[in-house]
């Protein structure tokens, strides 16, 4: 399929502007599983090294084997019926929304897709739809490190990465102040951090905020606290 994309000049030119210009995760996957191309990007989001080749393996490879079992899921039923799916979860400990799309082929079993991986934050949590197909919930996510982390655990870190105060995120959790610090000390032991500013960045990363829901003034929070 990418040497198909590569033999027309046009296709070629849209072709490594989408996969190799941007810093979303591209990838080109069969319904067989098997990875056709991959940038540097979706390498690095699997938490591989930059210019890892991925092209040639399977996804299970690379992930939980019920989590890839529903993304091929996906994948066929895209090449099934020649359009888009789109699916919201965690995938590889961040928070994405990622376009399923098919491509043509001659072929049904050999048919490729291709997938986009983009931060949740980009759309925000609404619409309900993006380019006119419903967002699904993932039923598998790959959490990653948050994985560790209970429910309660991942709304302290959401509200302390919008720049809420301690005492402010025990009123919003009906919690008391003890509680939610006792909530906080277990984020930083989980996550090997140590103050409100890296708990941020982690949550940004992860997509649970974006960088303009985050709190510009981190550091004087936490002072505060």
């Amino acid at each position: 399929m990418v040497e198909a994309l590569e033999r027309d000049t046009g296709a070629k030119a849209l072709w490594e502007i989408l996969a190799h210009a941007t810093d979303l995760p591209v990838v080109l996957v069969d319904v067989q599983g098997r990875v056709h191309f991959a940038n540097d990007a979706a390498a690095e989001h699997m938490g591989l090294e930059r210019g890892a080749q991925l092209a040639g393996h399977s996804l299970e490879e690379f992930c939980d084997a019920d989590f890839a079992r529903e993304r091929l899921a996906l994948v066929r039923e895209a090449a099934r019926s020649h359009g888009t799916v789109v699916v919201e979860g965690m995938s590889f400990g961040k928070w994405r929304r990622t376009i399923i799309r098919a491509l043509e082929s001659g072929s049904a079993d050999q048919s490729c897709v291709l997938m986009v991986c983009l931060p949740a934050s980009r759309y925000g949590r609404n619409p309900e739809h993006v380019l006119g197909q419903p967002v699904r919930r993932a039923r598998v996510d790959a959490p990653g490190v948050l994985g560790d982390l209970s429910d309660r655990e991942m709304e302290v870190l959401k509200l302390i990465s919008l720049g809420l105060s301690t005492a402010n995120i025990a009123k919003a959790m009906g919690r008391s102040v003890k509680t939610v610090e006792w909530h906080r000390v277990s984020l930083g032991d989980k996550l090997g951090v140590t103050n409100r500013v890296e708990l941020a960045r982690i949550a940004i990363r992860a997509g649970i905020v974006s960088v303009d829901d985050a709190a510009p003034d981190l550091d004087e929070a936490d002072a505060r606290d």
